[in-house]
């Protein structure tokens, strides 16, 4: 636990430290950006059994308000399907950073630290919640295709409390204020 309250510590500081930075800089104040997402989380089955299933899945919906190019607030919401059949559902929010990844404007990086809650739902009625931390980063292809890996750490009590999460979607950044070619779709213009 001492190491996921220092990743939440750092994760906190680090957010407006880099934006007070980049207003000093000059970034655009009057810039504001949101990226829509959603996707899905395939995954090899662990479970053992008779009827175990081949894969579980899951899905996510969510969003990015940018008020400063590359930094933003992301919020999401999902269920991930367990091997025993059973869901987990997730709300999460917190700092995203993002920037371009070479000379190809259509190509951006992210990586973020959200914060949340998971609830399980089992089959026999038993239900758990719990404290969730996600931290990782992916990559927005062409201004449409997403692709993240994430380690997720949650404490609910039938569930392995470190996992590896997949997922790939959709991403559809919209730009309404201060858009340059690199901001996606402006839908303010």
């Amino acid at each position: 636990m001492p190491r996921l309250a220092t990743v939440c510590l750092l994760a906190v500081w680090c957010f407006p430290t880099t934006a007070a930075h980049a207003q000093t800089a000059g970034a655009e104040t009057s810039f504001l950006a949101l990226d829509l997402f959603g996707g899905a989380h395939p995954e090899a089955s662990t479970a053992t059994g008779q009827n175990k299933p081949a894969g579980t899945f899951g899905w996510e919906i969510g969003s990015t308000v940018r008020f400063i190019r590359w930094i933003g607030l992301t919020a999401a919401v999902g269920r991930v399907r367990t091997p025993e059949r059973a869901w987990i559902t997730h709300v999460q929010a917190g700092p995203r950073v993002s920037h371009t990844l070479g000379s190809i404007k259509d190509l951006r990086g992210f990586a973020h630290v959200v914060v949340g809650r998971a609830m399980s739902e089992l089959q026999t009625g038993m239900a758990d919640d719990s404290l969730e931390i996600m931290a990782g980063g992916g990559v927005d292809v062409f201004n449409v295709f997403r692709f993240r890996l994430d380690f997720v750490r949650r404490d609910l009590e039938t569930f392995p409390r470190n996992n590896g999460r997949f997922l790939f979607g959709v991403a559809l950044p919209l730009c309404f204020r201060g858009c340059t070619d690199i901001d996606g779709f402006a839908a303010g213009r």
